[in-house]
């Protein structure tokens, strides 16, 4: 009997045991003949094993599944039940001749049946029987590049000032800031000064001198020298020279501080996933049948609404809406955030270098006690005076959040407390929030003057959305022993114009105990004429005590490019009937930024000029760049000069003679994307990765070599031994190339080939054959930005 009259033998036989197996299964068991035997199962109950189709959910799986029929139950592989993400039960299962089986009528959610006419097992699963899943969009701290190369920067900021006044002379002005800063791994020495000079003297200050250490896998930042304090919840900052030690959350920018929530949903087919929040997408995936639960979706603070889409292969769509209300002010649970300095307070900071007075020490903690409830910490100590305090922060999703502080201190005046309760609410549809803190006349604390610190203070804000238009208003008042009782009102609006044009309203007022009375109002209308002009115009008028003022304002400005180009800025204003008039203007270029102006009003001319940039190096190389105000990149492309360089798609230089260019502006321990204009490079370059990924330290630089590699091209018509063009889609290769890089053939022949120089040999694969051509010598090119075209070429 052949092999194909055995199968189907077989499978009849197969199909007439399934038909008795549902009329009368006693009589089919018998038919069957013994099974092999089960522990603890009668000899005349043995199993039985048959290979069926099946089906899940009404989808067809690839596979067949091997099941037993036994005491009227059907009983399936333990593999497969992991395959097809069932939940197994695990009291319920068998062996049968080495292989595990579990019975599928112990599943809640789970029916089970034959389909005799096709050998199938059917099987209807509920979201309920599959094993749940988790998705989790949480990112991961980025790999840092090793900063093994030593630099550093000098940035400068130089201004001069000329004012002639009308009859009465004139007087100069110059100033001079300076940044400088060296960095060698996760360490960097920075400090900066000014120099100020006039027609009477000049003097220099010194502002801050700081050693600082990174560590990212901590999340922590130490710092030596002059810094300014964490204050906590209700502290002050101040700033210091001494220690501080602390969590430093921008050295992990992708690490979730906030708590999240999570998104469950569920799906009985493999399907499509699609995430909303405030109905702007945010996620598109696919999830597997069964329950899922969906961590860390990337939310808007405040209170919104994350809707979640599934389409499973029949078309069939679920929807899921959960509200949700986040705020940056609370910490995941578990999370624990730190600050400890010790110093001596700074005093009259930019008018004296060196002053510096008291001791102290200070520790802040904050703790995400769970994920609705954030406590926090902080203890002040100087030499004659101690202040404690605690916060807290708790989550009322249908609300908002609402905090409240308690402190007190001890000091050679006495003992004092503080006291203050704060509540906030955001969503889509309008944002509040309301502050209460009250002090005693002894409550001492860091960096506050007991005799002028405000004793009392209230605010109250609001906001909402009408149709397009936005309302704010906010009301504060303030008890201090020096000013005395004040209160103030602001009350604006903004309406959006056809276009790009914005209209504004705007309410001021203010009065004290002590006669202090004011109120002001104005209106003001901008234009956007393009990504870089603007066009405005506005008029404010106010009442005070010593009478009515008024002023108006005309300007017309156009911000200078991220990459080289100018800038300007013209305005006219009056006010009180004296008139003025600017007019200044900006050249940015990858060395430099230049400022120039000059300005006119009744009494005065002015002319002024400025100049901002930075001397960097990194290794041996320097550059010339604008000023850093943070990261950079030293992009190598080889010996390539002229080509544009991209940072996040948009270009910042272009390389020099050395091929190099610097690019001010990365964001510290994240992904700068940096790419380059392809069209800036020759034919002769050949270029593995047109985008590389540049994770700085904060304030230092990085090396990005791109992978440039200088190749001789050719072009050539390519003809077979009888002539004819070689046919379109044929592969050409170089012979002894290891890379497996092919190139294609044209209509006519016609082909490119990079990577070749004289004597090479080229294969050229055809539909049915194969040939071989050889390049026995390589014109020297006319155009450096044209390969040498080398004619027609034989294929042997």
């Amino acid at each position: 009997m052949s092999p194909w009259t055995t199968r189907a033998a077989d499978r009849l036989r197969r199909i007439l045991l399934l038909s008795c197996l549902l009329v009368h299964p006693p009589v089919a068991l018998g038919a069957l003949g013994p099974g092999p035997s089960v522990p603890g199962t009668p000899p005349d109950a043995a199993p039985q094993r048959h290979w069926l189709a099946l089906r899940l959910n009404g989808v067809a799986q690839p596979d067949d599944a091997s099941v037993l029929h036994w005491r009227d139950r059907l009983w399936l592989q333990a593999s497969r039940w992991s395959e097809l993400r069932l939940k197994a039960p695990t009291a319920d299962c068998v062996d049968d001749d080495g292989d595990r089986y579990c019975a599928l009528d112990t599943v809640p959610g789970l029916d089970a049946s034959l389909e005799d006419a096709t050998q199938t097992l059917v099987l209807q699963a509920g979201a309920g029987a599959f094993t749940g899943q988790q998705l989790s969009l949480d990112r991961r701290p980025a790999r840092l590049d090793d900063g093994a190369e030593r630099g550093g920067f000098l940035n400068y900021d130089a201004f001069v000032q000329r004012t002639s006044l009308h009859g009465a002379g004139s007087r100069q002005v110059a100033s001079l800031l300076a940044q400088a800063g060296t960095f060698a791994g996760a360490s960097r020495l920075e400090a900066s000064s000014l120099v100020r000079a006039d027609d009477r003297d000049a003097r220099a200050l010194r502002l801050d001198t700081t050693w600082s250490m990174d560590l990212p896998e901590r999340m922590q930042t130490v710092r030596v020298g002059d810094a300014i304090g964490h204050p906590g919840g209700w502290g002050r900052a101040v700033r210091f020279g001494g220690v501080q030690w602390g969590t430093n959350l921008a050295t992990a920018p992708r690490f979730l501080t906030i708590p999240l929530p999570a998104v469950r949903g569920e799906a009985v087919l493999p399907s499509s996933l699609e995430v909303f929040v405030n109905d702007g997408r945010r996620l598109q995936g696919r999830v597997e049948p069964g329950a899922f639960e969906l961590q860390n979706v990337p939310l808007v603070t405040g209170r919104g609404e994350i809707r979640v889409v599934t389409r499973d292969l029949l078309g069939r769509e679920q929807v899921v809406v959960q509200p949700y209300y986040v705020s940056p002010s609370l910490l995941r649970s578990g999370l624990h955030t730190h600050s400890v300095e010790v110093g001596l307070l700074r005093r009259d900071y930019g008018l004296r270098s060196d002053a510096y007075g008291e001791g102290f020490v200070t520790g802040t903690d904050r703790w995400g006690v769970n994920d609705r409830l954030t406590a926090e910490w902080r203890g002040e100590v100087r030499r004659d005076t101690a202040t404690a305090g605690a916060s807290a922060t708790w989550l009322l999703p249908a609300l908002g959040t609402v905090s409240g502080t308690v402190a007190g201190s001890r000091s050679p005046a006495g003992t004092g407390g503080l006291v203050g309760v704060a509540a906030e609410h955001q969503s889509r549809d309008w944002s509040g929030n309301v502050q209460w803190r009250q002090r005693s006349a002894g409550f001492d604390q860091l960096g506050a003057d007991p005799g002028s610190a405000a004793r009392r203070l209230l605010g109250v804000g609001f906001g909402t959305q009408v149709g397009i238009a936005s309302l704010n208003l906010l009301l504060s008042r303030q008890d201090s022993p020096l000013m005395g009782r004040q209160r103030l009102w602001t009350a604006s609006a903004a309406l959006p114009l056809t276009g790009t044009g914005l209209l504004a309203f705007t309410l001021l007022g203010s009065d004290g105990d002590r006669g202090r009375r004011t109120l002001s109002a104005g209106i003001s209308l901008s234009w956007a004429l393009d990504d870089g002009t603007t066009l405005s115009a506005g008029s404010t008028r106010w009442r005070g005590d010593d009478g009515r003022h008024g002023q108006h304002l005309v300007q017309a400005q156009r911000n200078a490019p991220m990459g080289d180009g100018t800038g300007w800025r013209l305005a006219a204003d009056a006010t009180d009937g004296r008139s003025r008039a600017v007019a200044e203007g900006v050249w940015q270029h990858a060395a430099a930024s230049l400022r120039a102006g000059v300005a006119r009003n009744d009494r005065s001319d002015e002319a002024r000029a400025a100049a901002t940039g930075s001397v960097a190096w990194l290794g041996r190389d320097v550059f010339f760049s604008r000023w850093l105000d943070g990261s950079f990149a030293v992009v190598d492309v080889g010996d390539y000069e002229g080509v544009q360089v991209l940072l996040d798609h948009h270009p910042v230089a272009r390389t020099d003679a050395r091929g190099r260019a610097i690019v001010p502006g990365l964001r510290a321990y994240d992904d700068n994307r940096l790419g380059l204009e392809l069209k800036d490079l020759p034919f002769d370059a050949e270029l593995d990765a047109a985008e590389l990924q540049a994770r700085p330290r904060a304030r230092a630089g990085v090396r990005v070599q791109f992978p440039v590699r200088r190749v001789r091209a050719a072009s050539f018509r390519l003809v077979q031994a009888d002539g004819s063009a070689v046919p379109p889609g044929s592969r050409v290769r170089v012979v002894g190339d290891h890379s497996g890089t092919e190139f294609p053939v044209g209509l006519d022949g016609r082909s490119f080939v990079s990577g070749v120089s004289s004597h090479t040999v080229l294969q050229v694969q055809s539909p049915g054959r194969r040939c071989e051509v050889t390049i026995d010598r390589l014109a020297e090119r006319t155009n450096a930005d044209e390969p040498p075209e080398l004619g027609t070429l034989t294929c042997r």
